[in-house]
């Protein structure tokens, strides 16, 4: 097996060395984005998006692993995993910060999303989000109200907690399937010209749920190449749809962090996007369009 993965990896570097050298980059790039300060660690750990952001060391490493040593399938997982997470950190943090600001002035700890997200996770296994608006809405009080009374609070504190934690879940975004997630994402970062980014993003997504399910994509794909079934071998047309689904994700991924944190930001800004635009020949369009934005509000606020 050690044999045959040396022979996966020589062959794949001299088909893809300009991909894999890609690859190792977004390994660094991890290191450049990190907080350096103390108060950048605390930023982050009360963000959802900063849990992934630590987290996205091991996966970037298993991704670019998984890519280099022909385990596509795996990679796509992996890939699947980070676009998923980098929207629905920007949907659940903006449902819960609007609410939270909006009730207490405030903006929330990561205990109360991490709470927020567990009843959330209860009521899409009960099927809450596909049923009738009044049915919904009682499945939701139900289990919040559940939820609330396990705390020794007084009477009037449990009912102010369960009105929030109840407006943020019958949120209609948190029901939204992952494409309209993609829209309501681009919306959030306030993305002008947006339309061709959100269809890359949703063709990305359409291709990893193919590779990542059971579906008639992956049975063909064994059918073409049975070998591949049983050892790990170069295929050229899975490295470049993994390789592109995976640039594509991560695009989204930086776009978010800028969106989230300002430090991550500037850092991305002067550093990371300026080796991709002179060492390699693809542009991180959407964090780009991010920090361009960003970059112009910021300018506007100081003048």
């Amino acid at each position: 097996m050690k044999v045959i993965l040396n022979v996966l990896r020589e062959e794949t570097y001299r088909s893809f060395s300009e991909e894999l050298e890609a690859i190792v980059e977004l390994l660094n790039n991890w290191i450049e984005l990190i907080p350096r300060e103390i108060s950048g660690w605390v930023q982050c750990s009360n963000s959802i998006l900063g849990v992934l952001l630590f987290h996205s060391w091991k996966i970037t490493n298993w991704i670019g692993y998984e890519i280099l040593n022909g385990k596509y399938f795996e990679a796509f997982k992996n890939i699947r995993f980070v676009l998923e997470a980098s929207v629905l950190s920007v949907i659940l943090e903006g449902v819960i910060e609007e609410r939270v600001y909006e009730e207490w002035g405030m903006l929330s700890e990561l205990g109360l999303k991490v709470e927020i997200f567990k009843l959330w996770e209860k009521l899409k296994d009960k099927g809450a989000y596909r049923k009738k608006q009044k049915n919904k809405m009682s499945m939701i009080e139900q289990c919040v109200k559940r939820f609330i009374d396990e705390f020794e609070l007084s009477e009037e504190r449990k009912e102010k907690h369960a009105k929030v934690y109840i407006s943020i879940l019958s949120d209609e975004r948190l029901g939204y399937s992952v494409p309209k997630m993609i829209e309501e994402c681009m919306r959030l970062l306030s993305v002008k010209d947006k339309e061709d980014i959100e269809d890359t993003l949703k063709s990305t997504w359409r291709i990893l749920n193919k590779y990542t399910h059971f579906t008639y994509t992956f049975i063909e794909t064994t059918l073409n190449d049975p070998e591949f079934a049983f050892v790990e071998k170069m295929n050229e047309k899975l490295f470049t749809e993994c390789f592109e689904a995976y640039l594509n994700t991560m695009d989204l991924f930086y776009s978010v962090l800028c969106w989230r944190f300002p430090n991550i930001m500037e850092r991305m800004k002067g550093k990371v996007i300026d080796w991709w635009n002179k060492n390699f020949n693809r542009r991180f369009m959407l964090t780009e369009k991010v920090i361009q934005l960003l970059t112009e509000e910021s300018g506007s606020e100081n003048s």
